[in-house]
């Protein structure tokens, strides 16, 4: 028995050493401006838990699908609800921030949407790899498109009567284009859920290190000052 317990350290020993000696690769979606804020805070995290990181840039949805294939250790952030399909991933139990989604409309055009049901009817249309949006959407036949630009282009070419997105993407999208007069946000909030650094089953010491920064942080409101501070430096395009 006592020999078991002795393997059993060396063995968590080890685990720690490699992850603390090879550089972390974490998937994110390319251009993505919640993902852009996720990675500006687990900069830091990964830094405090003394550990080196590389974010490798991906379309939104092959980022989810390299990291649970094993060419990511860990994917920079996602509701809790994606591991059900990519199951090789697991949460890093304290959450990054919350996000929240709404639908966006054309100025002037008459929609009304209070909630998912009154997207019934309409044309809709979401960003591939948003697993709340894909879900809510779920038999309306929604158009998938590839980023926020081109939900913006599909609105004001009323080829859709809405579009549903992240507050924080579409407002980054939207400031750096010349739609950004013709699109306006409906007041409701259709979805708000926590977000999470995911990481790889077989990293088990790496989530554990994360976790005991990132839980410390939220308790200290580091975690949320990273948050405004990312935040700031997006809207000013300096991340």
């Amino acid at each position: 028995m006592k020999f078991f317990y002795v393997i059993l350290g060396l063995l968590t020993i080890f685990g720690s050493s490699m992850v603390q000696a090879q550089t972390i690769k974490v998937c994110m979606a390319k251009g993505h401006p919640g993902h852009r804020v996720s990675r500006y805070v687990l900069e830091r995290v990964y830094a405090e838990a003394g550990i080196d990181v590389e974010f490798i840039m991906l379309p939104n949805k092959r980022s989810l699908v390299t990291a649970n294939n094993g060419g990511c250790a860990a994917e920079v952030s996602r509701i809790a609800r994606v591991i059900r399909k990519f199951s090789n991933l697991e949460l890093v139990p304290t959450p990054l921030r919350n996000i929240k989604a709404y639908a966006f409309k054309n100025i002037g055009a008459n929609v009304s949407v209070a909630n998912w049901g009154d997207l019934k009817g309409l044309k809709v249309a979401v960003v591939r790899g948003e697993v709340y949006a894909a879900e809510a959407t779920k038999g309306l036949n929604p158009t998938i498109v590839d980023d926020y630009p081109a939900l913006f282009r599909f609105l004001s070419a009323r080829n859709i009567d809405v579009g549903v997105g992240l507050n924080v993407s579409v407002i980054d999208a939207l400031s750096h284009t010349a739609l950004r007069d013709k699109i306006e946000k409906l007041p409701t909030i259709l979805a708000e859920e926590p977000v999470y650094h995911l990481v790889r089953k077989n990293f088990p010491q790496l989530n554990a290190k994360l976790n005991t920064v990132l839980s410390a942080w939220r308790k200290s409101g580091r975690l949320m000052a990273l948050n405004k501070e990312a935040f700031r430096l997006l809207a000013a395009n300096k991340i």
